[in-house]
C-alpha cells in the first residue's frame, strides 16, 4: 500500500476535529473515552494500525508529506 492510498483511506475513515471539541468530549466523559491520534507519516509500523506495511521515509516521501500537511492543516 502506497502513501496515496493511505492518505485516501485516512480521509475516508477519520475526520478532523478541534481542540475545543476534544476538551468538551473529555469533560463529558464517564471514564471510557479514548482518542487515537494518527498521522499517516509514521517512521515505524505499529501492529494495531490499519495502514500496516507503510513506513514513512522523508527522503522518498517528503513532497507528498508537504502536500498532505499543506492541504490538511492550511495556514
Amino acid at each position: 500500500m502506497g502513501y496515496e492510498t493511505v492518505i485516501a483511506k485516512f480521509r475516508e475513515i477519520y475526520r478532523q476535529t478541534t481542540l475545543e471539541r476534544v476538551l468538551s468530549e473529555f469533560e463529558q466523559d464517564d471514564g471510557d473515552l479514548g482518542i487515537y491520534v494518527h498521522n499517516p507519516f509514521c517512521t515505524s509500523v505499529c501492529n494495531f494500525c490499519c495502514y500496516k506495511g507503510v513506513a514513512f521515509d522523508r527522503r522518498r516521501d517528503s513532497e507528498l508529506y508537504e502536500r498532505y500537511m499543506a492541504t490538511t492543516y492550511p495556514g
